[in-house]
């Protein structure tokens, strides 16, 4: 599931480092990495540390621009406990099952909610399928640079400590917030206000189009549903349908925009890499 290079639906993208404006002034193409989208049909294997749960990169070190990590977990039984030295945010793509945490508690998740696990012996977490189907799980750290976040056994003989404990924000339990642009709705799924947060996650649905912006932090986008296309820095654009993760640097280089092409709203998971879970700023893209 997931990954590959996209490809642009315009030509290959120009050498030149500049352009000429609507009023007729030169003006410079950024310099630095572009958006890149990786479609569902071409996922890239992993090796699975557990035999139930064959896992697909998402986004890593070799993401130009990559400031988060990412995998795609189908799970076919069970991961035990376990901890990272980061926090982990976990959407629910499909199947049914139970997350554990540290004190041993299931919680029952679904598609379209979400697992936040913070870092540490206090954030264990695993899963169990109980369902007919994978369980699919999109994994996303907030690793600088792209590395593959650290993974240790947890130790149930050994308390966990104080701190916040894995949770659950089931579909229904997500915050409507209001949308920057119209035509779009838009629904926070993390942020400050959460425990252990070192990401920022909004869900957002486009009837029409968003203009394109960038970011000061590195954005990770999946498609969950409908189609459309994503126009890059140079105006190239790129085909979008569900299961695709699109990937966006930080700076005007990673600028990006959206125009939904459907009959139905294109549905986005959107996840920035922003410490404290605090809202990354947002700038309009000017050619």
């Amino acid at each position: 599931m997931l990954l590959a290079t996209g490809h642009a639906r315009m030509g290959a993208r120009s050498p030149h480092r500049a352009s000429r404006g609507r009023d007729g002034m030169e003006s410079a193409i950024p310099v630095g990495p572009r958006v890149t989208y990786r479609p569902a049909e071409d996922g890239i294997a992993a090796p699975a540390d557990y035999p139930d749960a064959p896992i697909s990169l998402v986004v890593d070190h070799s993401t130009p621009g990559a400031d988060l990590f990412g995998v795609a977990v189908a799970i076919g039984g069970e991961i035990p406990l376990h901890l990272h030295s980061m926090m982990e945010f976990q959407y629910v793509v499909s199947g049914s099952g139970l997350a554990l945490n540290a004190d041993g508690v299931e919680i029952p998740i679904s598609p379209g909610g979400t697992v936040v696990s913070p870092a540490r012996a206090a954030g264990a977490h695993g899963f169990r399928n109980t369902g007919p189907l994978p369980l699919t799980l999109l994994c996303v750290y907030p690793s600088p640079g792209g590395e593959t976040p650290d993974r240790s056994s947890f130790d149930a003989s050994v308390s966990p400590g104080d701190g916040p404990r894995t949770t659950y924000v089931a579909p229904a339990d997500v915050r409507p917030v209001p949308a920057r642009d119209a035509g779009v709705s838009v629904a926070r799924i993390l942020d400050s206000t959460d425990p252990g947060a070192e990401l920022f996650a909004e869900l957002i649905a486009i009837r029409d189009e968003v203009p394109r912006h960038h970011h000061s932090a590195f954005e990770l986008q999946f498609v969950i549903a409908g189609s459309g296309i994503a126009i890059d820095a140079d105006g190239a654009e790129l085909d979008l349908s569900p299961g695709g993760v699109l990937s966006s640097p930080a700076g005007p280089s990673g600028a990006h925009g959206f125009r939904n092409t459907g009959s139905l709203p294109l549905q986005m998971l959107c996840v920035y890499y922003a410490p404290g879970g605090v809202e990354p700023d947002r700038f309009p893209y000017r050619d």
